[in-house]
């Protein structure tokens, strides 16, 4: 019998964001492969989420820079599960580089993990969406991009960065009118400074401080609730979400 608890595929799923998403997914019974570079983290994720009480978790080691990648991802997620439900892609890179240092190999690094790898990734799964809407009228699934609040603030240092992550969200708005006739919705959503590895390799606590920071899991909530449909976001969207002085707030456009 096949098992019918959906497949979630989440790049960058060894820390921050990616990793909070999949706790959040597996106790609400979703089957996971995670995606990321490092071995060791992977390993060491892994056995968090089934200490945790995940029912399955399969790990990827792969370069989301490196093209060849994407293909490989799909079909072990396949070969392992037999479907795929969900894509989360949190795997991100971001280099602090003023326009001098901003030449073609670091710009075109930073716009192929950020924005050209998950389009990449996302065209392969759409084979296993058709063919899974094709065989059932009432599948569904959903594509999240992580993208960041600097694709509409931005800030000295981030012109490659900022710029991937603007073009992932116009993307994301056409990758929903051609995702919906395979049953599948899609989402950006663009977190202020979350207090993660990738902030704190950029930024100290007195530059950011670390209450003006969101929680990796304010995010995956955020997240999940996409995957559920429940967020009240239309398919396309991009969300913005920053701590506040009043809390954790969700817009339309940055405040």
């Amino acid at each position: 019998m096949t098992d019918p608890s959906p497949v979630t595929l989440i790049t960058g799923g060894s820390s921050g964001i990616g990793l909070a998403t999949a706790h959040v997914l597996a106790k609400k019974g979703h089957r996971l492969a995670i995606v990321a570079r490092n071995a060791d983290r992977l390993s060491d994720a892994k056995a968090a989420l089934e200490k945790a009480g995940a029912d399955e978790v399969l790990t990827i080691e792969a370069d989301m820079g490196d093209p060849a990648w994407e293909g490989a991802i799909v079909h072990a997620v396949t070969d392992r599960f037999h479907r795929l439900d969900h894509v989360v892609h949190a795997a991100g890179y971001a280099p602090l580089a003023d326009l001098n240092a901003s030449d073609h190999p670091l710009m075109r690094e930073v716009f192929m993990v950020n924005a050209l790898g998950p389009i990449e990734l996302t065209r392969r799964a759409s084979e296993v969406f058709k063919k899974q809407r094709d065989a059932d009228e009432g599948w569904g699934g959903s594509v999240v991009m992580i993208s960041s609040y600097a694709s509409a603030d931005p800030f000295p240092g981030f012109l490659a960065y900022a710029g991937a992550k603007a073009a992932l969200n116009v993307m994301t708005s056409v990758l929903a009118h051609e995702l919906a006739p395979m049953g599948v919705r899609a989402y950006s959503v663009a977190p202020a400074a979350v207090e993660t590895p990738m902030l704190r390799s950029l930024f100290d606590t007195a530059t950011v401080p670390e209450e003006a920071c969101l929680a990796p899991d304010d995010v995956a909530q955020l997240v999940t609730a996409c995957i559920d449909n429940t967020a009240d976001i239309p398919t396309g969207a991009t969300r913005f979400i920053k701590r506040t002085e009043a809390g954790v707030k969700v817009t339309t456009e940055p405040i």
